[in-house]
């Protein structure tokens, strides 16, 4: 087994396809991280007989102290129970960053821990890897526990994630909540349409990102991000930004023509009645058919109030990104503008990519950050609900590790960390 440099080629031939693939690990998230920062990236693994068998891409910047901190986005592609290959990747690892002049190495290993359910409880006789933490530890990487909660700071250690493998569509749809369900089929009856949408309309996913970030309280990027993703995620292909839309002249039409379907029906009715004028079923169909008409004509007065927003008579619902890379679509960020929530646009992103994770036989659709808390009082349970909604599990990652590459330094840095924690505290 020989430790090198891979190259890109090399790297993303191993990469793309392996078991611990996410796009954070990627070769595109190198050009993402390197693009107009300090940060520098390169590929290291093990070769054995020509064969790659374990890489990861390790990023770099100096801290203050000219030492280096070291981050490998989502941890090693690796087998980490293969303890001698650990062992000869990890020792080979530390050596490379010692002559990089390393403090320490951060890692977040996309490798879940133990196996739960959709409301978060531990399936009975599932799967452990307590013995995948044990072995990093046993190389001095120190566990940074199994936290829970959001941290913007640090990646996702709890996702939800609906399995596509030997479905259908149609199984699906009878599988979710009916909740969820009803929304989905409320998109379709609206004729909401999504569409992919390139950079030079990211100003568009921006203005809903803005709106949204207001809204919810959380803290909102540059317009200049979605174009940084843009033009490295691009380049592979695999960053989808897609636009929620309705087409209100093709939404009213829908609505005259769902009103002269009830009208006619109507006329038919009456004529029943006017024979049988104490019919029950035909006065109870009657009484429906006129609360149908209705409601329809109120649909089609509040259509006509969103015209003022509407360019060229279509409005912009939602917004939403997505990831596709190794064997998932990753749902990334999404945004809606709160005064249409009642369309349910969000659904409709969500079936439209996950039909399309479906056609292409992608096996699993990562609804991707949950807080890992899971009673109802709890921070974040109604975005955990929402995905729950689709019948997606929870899953949660091994965590954070930490391994000091200098020891001494690294203590120290750790001792004036903390120092100057307390001093802005007073």
């Amino acid at each position: 087994m020989k430790f090198c440099t891979l190259t890109r080629e090399q790297y993303d031939a191993f990469a793309s396809k392996h078991e611990y693939a996410n796009f954070l690990n990627s070769v595109y998230s190198k050009d993402k991280i390197e693009l107009g920062s300090n940060w520098k990236g390169e590929f290291v693994g093990v070769v054995d007989k020509e064969e790659v068998v374990a890489a990861t891409l390790l990023t770099y910047i100096p801290l203050r102290n000219k030492k280096c901190y070291f981050y490998a986005p989502r941890g090693f592609l690796i087998d980490y129970r293969n303890k001698e290959l650990l062992n000869f990747f990890c020792s080979a690892l530390l050596k490379h960053m010692k002559e990089l002049n390393g403090l320490y190495l951060k890692i977040d290993p996309y490798v879940p821990y133990q196996q739960h359910d959709m409301n978060g409880d531990i399936v009975e006789g599932g799967f452990n890897n307590q013995d995948m933490i044990d072995n990093l530890v046993a190389l001095g990487y120190e566990h940074q526990g199994f936290t829970k909660g959001y941290d913007e700071s640090v990646q996702c250690r709890w996702m939800s994630v609906l399995d596509l493998q030997n479905t259908d569509e149609k199984t699906l749809l009878k599988n979710m909540d009916s909740q969820t369900r009803w929304a989905i089929n409320k998109t379709l009856k609206l004729g909401i349409r999504v569409r992919e949408i390139g950079e030079d309309e990211l100003y568009k996913f921006d203005q809903i990102m803005k709106h949204t970030s207001v809204r919810r309280g959380f803290s909102d990027t540059d317009e200049s991000y979605y174009h940084q993703q843009m033009q490295t995620y691009g380049k592979g292909n695999i960053i989808k930004f897609v636009l929620a839309e309705l087409d209100l002249n093709e939404y009213e039409a829908t609505l005259n023509e769902q009103i002269r379907v009830r009208e006619e029906e109507l006329v038919e009715v009456e004529k029943v009645l006017s024979e049988i004028a104490k019919s029950k079923k035909f006065n109870k169909r009657k009484k429906v058919l006129l609360e149908e008409i209705e409601d329809i004509k109120k649909k089609i007065k509040d259509n006509e109030e969103l015209w003022p927003d509407a360019v060229d008579g279509v409005l912009t619902l939602a917004g939403s990104s997505f990831m596709i890379y190794g064997k998932e679509v990753v749902y990334l960020t999404s945004g809606a503008y709160d005064k249409y929530m009642k369309l349910n646009a969000s659904y409709a992103i969500q079936w439209y990519m996950i039909r399309y994770a479906l056609e292409r036989s992608i096996p699993n659709y990562n609804f991707y950050g949950i807080s890992g808390l899971f009673d109802p009082e709890s921070e974040g349970y109604g975005v955990f609900n929402f995905k729950r909604g689709f019948r997606a599990d929870v899953v949660e990652l091994l965590g954070e590790f930490i391994l000091p590459v200098d020891k001494r330094a690294y203590k120290n840095y750790l001792f004036l960390q903390k120092m100057k924690s307390k001093l802005k505290g007073h």
